[in-house]
């Protein structure tokens, strides 16, 4: 393996980018009442009870579970037996995209794990998953008080370790779910990882997908079957993901205008880009927008 391999793998084929962190002390009458997940959410619950509905499936929510909310779902929480009680549970999301594929999607990650972790190994959880959200509240303090545009030596230092921090609490519930992961192990096809490095090259413009099959050294009705049997979907949906993935971090991340992202990501007309993305994600991208502030919902 070369420097520009290495690369590959672990910056462009490993995207994992923080989006909230909450340590809850939900109140006897909370619940939620179908609500869209933004982004991959996490829930390590503490204490109290709740039934979580999700897809037509109904989980029963105890103290040392682990729930794990793909993006984009629907979740709608009861009361356990209909007797209100507080709930504790630390919460966290992430946008976690690897070699291309979204992560839960791609291993086949339970939504629902009693853990139980004992001693040492609870500890260590709570502990890793607090001192996220203390590094969080540090950068967000840090980003408010800033007046200048510049970014400080200090700054960046902190953004780097908070970076590190939040990685390694999802490397550690990654290995916490590994043994309950469907399929730890998928076998992607050499062919389909290049045309997915070819993809997020070309997303954000024209894609020929006679070009693609060419590159590829095969018919474009065998590229077309072979990578939709690896990936799940066709090629041309694969680049309007990576486009309303860019769209979702650029809503969330800039102030540019919903015009100037839909250009940005390869729509000519930002009507049909605000159609799509209400279709994938349940929202127009203004309300999105606002899921910075909504996550706190999560």
């Amino acid at each position: 393996m070369n420097e520009q391999e290495l690369h590959r793998i672990t910056v462009e084929e490993q995207q994992v980018l923080y989006r909230f962190g909450f340590e809850w002390h939900r109140t006897a009458d909370w619940n939620f009442d179908s609500h869209l997940i933004p982004s991959t959410a996490f829930w390590y619950i503490i204490s109290g009870e709740r039934q979580l509905i999700l897809q037509g499936q109904y989980y029963d929510l105890k103290p040392g579970d682990l729930i794990t909310l793909p993006a984009g779902a629907i979740v709608t929480t009861r009361f356990l037996k209909n007797a209100p009680e507080p709930i504790h549970y630390l919460a966290l999301g992430l946008d976690i995209r690897m070699y291309g594929l979204e992560w839960t999607a791609l291993y086949d990650v339970p939504m629902h794990i009693p853990l139980q972790l004992e001693g040492d190994s609870r500890l260590d959880l709570l502990r890793e998953w607090r001192q996220v959200l203390q590094a969080s509240d540090g950068v967000m303090n840090m980003l408010h008080k800033r007046s200048d545009p510049h970014r400080s030596a200090e700054l960046s230092e902190l953004l780097l370790a908070f970076e590190g921090q939040y990685k390694l609490l999802f490397a550690s519930l990654s290995r916490l779910l590994r043994p309950y992961m469907i399929n730890p192990n998928p076998v992607i096809d050499a062919r389909v990882s290049r045309m997915c490095d070819y993809l997020r090259g070309k997303c954000m413009g024209a894609v020929s997908m006679q070009e693609l099959a060419e590159e590829m050294n095969l018919s474009e009705g065998h590229m077309r079957e072979l990578f939709r049997a690896s990936v799940g979907c066709s090629p041309y949906q694969y680049v309007l993901l990576q486009r309303m993935e860019k769209a979702k971090e650029l809503l969330l991340t800039t102030t540019l205008s919903i015009s100037q992202i839909a250009s940005s990501i390869g729509f000519e007309d930002h009507s049909h880009f605000a159609k799509l993305f209400r279709e994938r994600t349940g929202m127009t991208p203004g309300r999105y927008r606002k899921s910075s502030s909504m996550a706190e919902g999560f």
